[in-house]
């Protein structure tokens, strides 16, 4: 952080911003930036995991991008969007509202 604070033209990174940012503290920027780390990579290992499982379950939809892997481009938003696959994030629920 103390490297960062120092730069004269600091990069655009989030860290850099962070860094840039009065009020926060040393040790809060890099909270901020290991969580941001295991977040991403959490998500990321899970979400490839979970693809290549149901890509393995469904075999013809692999055999499809073996085939013609210009629809890989598709697959992967496919699987990043499909409930249960890695995609969805946090479910909401539209509550009534009374006035």
């Amino acid at each position: 952080m103390a490297r960062k604070r120092a730069e004269d033209d600091p990069d655009g990174d989030v860290i850099s911003r962070l860094a840039a940012t009065e009020g926060v503290s040393d040790d809060e920027a890099a909270m901020m930036g290991m969580f941001l780390l295991f977040a991403g990579h959490e998500t990321t290992v899970t979400v490839i995991g979970t693809g290549v499982l149901w890509l393995l379950a469904n075999p013809d939809q692999w055999q499809a991008l073996v085939h013609d892997p210009s629809r890989i481009d598709a697959a992967v938003e496919e699987i990043l969007r499909a409930p249960g696959l890695g995609g969805g994030g946090i479910r909401l629920t539209a509550l009534p509202v009374t006035w």
